[in-house]
């Protein structure tokens, strides 16, 4: 499917297979391959001016230095993520990025940094009146001992 994108000069597809790939590798545990694949795939999606392609390519990538243990790359690519989708998408996607980032914080032992984060992530999907979503978030809350 790449190859045959690549000979149609079809960019957008090229990267979402790029990304694709990138995913498998991750999961096969092949985190070189993971990086170089979503690497092509951002320069791809930055081409076309894709931002909704940028912002989820930014998501693999911090999940790619999530893997590898690398915290600060992890953030790193989760807030330019954040910072893509407030463009492109809705509360709930929003929402899941901040909770996303409460984890890394989490991991990282900064609880007052996660629960901001949660709040965050509560505000949004309260937006939404999604009950089973707000109560998750309220479930991850409580969990680490936030003001609800």
């Amino acid at each position: 499917s790449l190859a045959l994108h690549e000979a149609l000069g079809d960019k957008g597809n090229m990267a979402a297979n790029c990304g694709n790939l990138g995913n498998i590798c991750r999961s096969l545990g092949d985190l070189d391959n993971a990086e170089k694949m979503h690497l092509k795939a951002l320069a791809l999606f930055e081409e076309i001016d894709s931002e909704a392609g940028i912002a989820a390519t930014y998501t693999n990538l911090g999940n790619v230095f999530g893997t590898r243990d690398n915290p600060v790359y992890e953030e790193e690519m989760f807030r330019k993520s954040l910072t893509m989708y407030q463009e492109v998408s809705g509360p709930e996607t929003m929402a899941l990025l901040h909770c996303t980032l409460a984890g890394v914080f989490q991991a990282r032992g900064d609880v007052a940094a996660a629960c901001g984060r949660l709040v965050k992530a509560r505000d949004l999907v309260a937006e939404t009146g999604d009950a089973s979503m707000i109560a998750e978030v309220d479930g991850m809350m409580e969990s680490l001992g936030c003001d609800l």
